[in-house]
């Protein structure tokens, strides 16, 4: 091998990618011909001759003998190009898909659609109904119990409810990726069921590690909405991403103790109370260093995937007991009290110190939260790479920031002027590559000139500014 590559070498890299790019393209354009012949020839005669007097198990023709990968590009390719009908969904529905986005034509999606992808695509891997609001709660778990292979599903904006979340808690035993976010009919309290099945009294053991439900659950208490994160936390000790509004409030919980109150909700529905959760959490991960031979330097994750199901369950009765026959500590206490605490997850903070007990948050991305509570937020989860907060006060955000030495990616709404929220970016803006800012106002060129300098490293800048109130303007003024 030469330790020098002069230019023939990169002309034929050049060669190659432009290679590539051909054969890409040539079978773009053949599949948009396929889409052409499809709507004229194949879903025109499905439609007229058999889609509303027979249903078919499986529809043989040419479909059916393509690769996954290019039936789930020709039906990109169909719905970007505004030819998708009922029938064309009927003809692509092929058992070899393993990816499916219907986001693009949800108005097509209906129950006899579900119902078809239920029976004829079980080895999908990746599901994605956003805004299909024309499908019933029950017919989505129905389709969830039938899909155990999913990795990935994406309900958002539609009618997903609590007997959905059961079905997926239950039915989807390897989902790594749930997004729920903008589901109106579900509370808060049902997401509880991803981590603890009241009708089998054990916990899930999901293996969850994204999870989004922002903006559920219209009419939900403050309290209920941080009990059910608090929740989320300590039984999802895999969980890397979280969309939450309760989320830094609900570390703040967890940090300081004091539950009373925040699991009300949850009881009634057959869900242990926040100190049993606790006391699983605590207990497995005890479980888990033992069995690992200390597990100083071991992370959550796999602590929790070498406990078994008996001991989890046998230190969940024992914490239950405690709390039903008033013999344990009481739902108010704090971990202080305990002799326990609550640390981050990182450098140094996977021991425990004299009669300490300590659970490690794994976050790495967390959107929709407020900035009343990032201290405990950046306490508990010290490895968060992606923020996404809304601020009223500019002076919240300042040194809080600073609190993530991993942060890359920051999304903040903000109703105020870019030159207020420049000093609280100042801490985190040096490694910053994406910044998104909403809902301010650009009160002069020179401010956007100090946002570049004050963030060299930016890759991406999204800007959605709002035009100034008239008092700001006649404020503006008056300074002048």
């Amino acid at each position: 091998m030469p330790l020098f590559r002069g230019p023939q070498w990169q002309r034929e890299k050049a060669e190659k990618g432009r290679s590539r790019g051909q054969v890409r393209t040539l079978v773009r354009l053949c599949l948009v011909s396929l889409a052409d012949n499809m709507r004229e020839l194949w879903a025109r005669d499905y439609a007229e001759n058999y889609m509303d007097s027979y249903s078919f198990r499986y529809v043989m023709g040419p479909f059916s003998l393509l690769p996954g990968e290019l039936v789930e590009e020709l039906l990109a390719v169909v719905c970007a190009s505004r030819r998708a009908s009922r029938a064309a969904l009927h003809l692509l529905l092929v058992p070899q898909l393993r990816r499916l986005c219907l986001r693009p034509c949800s108005g097509l999606v209906t129950a006899p659609l579900c119902q078809l992808i239920a029976l004829r695509c079980q080895e999908l891997l990746a599901l994605d109904l956003s805004g299909c609001q024309r499908v019933p709660p029950a017919v989505l778990a129905q389709l969830a119990a039938g899909l155990r292979r999913l990795r990935s599903l994406v309900l958002s904006g539609g009618q997903c409810d609590g007997d959905v979340v059961a079905a997926v808690a239950e039915g989807c035993p390897v989902l790594q990726h749930l997004d729920v976010s903008c589901c109106s009919g579900l509370p808060p309290w049902a997401l509880l069921h991803l981590a603890y099945l009241p009708s089998r009294r054990r916990c899930t053991h999901h293996p969850l590690r994204s999870l989004l439900a922002t903006d559920i659950g219209l009419g939900a208490g403050e309290r209920e909405s941080v009990g059910s994160a608090a929740f989320l936390l300590l039984g999802l000790p895999r969980l890397e991403r979280l969309g939450h509004e309760g989320a830094a409030e609900a570390c703040a919980l967890l940090e300081r103790g004091g539950f009373e109150g925040h699991d009300a909700f949850a009881v009634p529905h057959g869900f242990p109370t926040l100190q049993g959760a606790l006391g699983m959490r605590l207990g497995a991960e005890g479980a888990g260093r033992r069995d690992g031979g200390g597990g100083g330097g071991s992370s959550s994750g796999a602590n929790e995937e070498e406990v078994a199901d008996g001991k989890e369950e046998e230190c969940l009765s024992r914490e239950t007991e405690g709390v039903e026959d008033g013999q344990g500590e009481g739902c108010g206490s704090s971990l202080m009290e305990r002799g326990g605490e609550v640390r981050g997850g990182g450098q140094g903070s996977g021991g425990t110190g004299e009669g300490g007990r300590c659970i490690t948050l794994r976050l790495k991305e967390v959107h929709g939260v407020t900035c009343r509570d990032l201290g405990s937020l950046g306490r508990l989860c010290p490895e968060i790479r992606a923020l996404s907060l809304s601020c009223e006060d500019a002076a919240w955000l300042d040194r809080r920031l600073g609190l993530w030495d991993r942060l890359a990616e920051l999304s903040v709404q903000f109703p105020g002027s870019l030159a207020e929220l420049l000093p609280a970016l100042g801490p985190a803006g040096p490694r910053l590559v994406s910044l998104s800012l909403s809902g301010l106002w650009l009160d002069s060129a020179t401010s956007l000139t100090r946002l570049l300098h004050c963030c060299p490293s930016l890759r991406a800048l999204q800007l959605h500014p709002q035009p100034p109130s008239p008092e700001q303007l006649g404020e503006e003024e008056e300074e002048e």
